[in-house]
């Protein structure tokens, strides 16, 4: 009975010993990318209940990667026709005295290209030519207030892909401030 225990504990002991690893990335290959000015929000800073407001993703399928000198083809590595992104709009709160997250119904947001996601966000979806990675999403200002989209997380996923690399795009903006994206819905 000893013998059994003994060699039962030895195996639980061999197999936990071969799930140990220092590959904290869960075996996917990653690959992180950084991107320049290109998300376009054009604004007006003033808006009526019921004006649409856009904001436009557009970028190449073909990135510079830190390190190369050629380009990196994001599809081909990754083989995503899209790219999530998150899409926040925040609006002022006097009781927090900061911009607070606000939720947008389905009804007041819409894609004229890529799509919207859950989990307030939307994806930039492969054009038909192949080489650019687009999106436009609408959204319909319904009541008034002062507003903000959360420019400082627009970083972009690649879907999941077991047998591909997975690559997350830094998104930054070179001559843009948190102030450029607020502005204020009256009625």
């Amino acid at each position: 009975m000893k013998t059994k225990k003994f060699i039962l504990l030895a195996g639980i002991g061999i197999l936990l010993q071969s799930c140990f690893s220092y590959d904290d990335e869960g075996g996917t290959r990653y690959v992180e990318l950084q991107l320049t000015d290109a998300f376009n929000f054009e604004n007006d800073k003033n808006y009526s209940v019921g004006d649409t407001i856009f904001v436009e993703l557009n970028f190449s399928r073909y990135l510079e990667e830190e390190g190369f000198s050629n380009l990196l083809d994001v599809y081909e590595s990754t083989d995503s026709e899209e790219f999530f992104y998150p899409l926040e709009l925040l609006k002022y709160s006097a009781i927090s005295d900061s911009y607070v997250f606000t939720e947008i119904a389905d009804r007041f947001i819409f894609a004229e290209k890529g799509t919207v996601e859950e989990f307030y966000g939307a994806t930039a979806r492969l054009n038909d030519a192949r080489d650019t990675y687009e999106s436009r999403i609408g959204i319909i200002l319904a009541e008034e207030g002062s507003y903000r989209l959360n420019s400082q997380f627009f970083d972009l996923q690649s879907k999941w892909n077991f047998d591909k690399v997975s690559i997350e795009i830094i998104h930054q903006f070179s001559d843009k401030t948190q102030e450029d994206f607020e502005f204020v819905v009256s009625d």
